[in-house]
């Protein structure tokens, strides 16, 4: 339970020592405009010895269930496209390579409207 009021805190306006991010805000649902559908909301736990904190949550969302005009999608490249650039980084002498995890890499994006999703307690 600790775990998931931390992952709240975190998206929120904070828990305890976990610095908020104003990503969600919690609303009563007759809040919700008539001309918006909320979409179901997914927690996902794991646990992952190599990280610092090894219990992990992390909250998605029913992303084909959203209405939203733009492009929701984050292409990536396919198999063929990072071998032959692991085989270049490989034959290539002295080279350097690093990796980049990108945290929370959709949260605050500005959006012109708020959407919704629901949270049941």
């Amino acid at each position: 339970m600790r775990l998931n009021a931390k992952e709240m805190g975190r998206l929120a306006q904070g828990f305890k020592d976990v610095k908020g991010s104003n990503t969600i805000f919690f609303i009563p649902r007759n809040k919700i405009p008539k001309n918006k559908k909320p979409v179901y909301m997914k927690i996902n736990c794991n646990y992952r010895l190599e990280k610092q904190d090894p219990y992990r949550i992390r909250i998605t969302v029913g992303g084909n269930q959203i209405i939203f005009k733009e492009d929701k999608s984050s292409p990536t490249c396919d198999i063929v496209t990072i071998k032959m650039h692991w085989n270049s980084v490989n034959s290539t002498p002295n080279a350097k390579y690093a990796t980049l995890d990108v945290k929370d890499f959709y949260l605050q994006n500005d959006l012109e409207e708020y959407e919704y999703m629901f949270f049941y307690a």
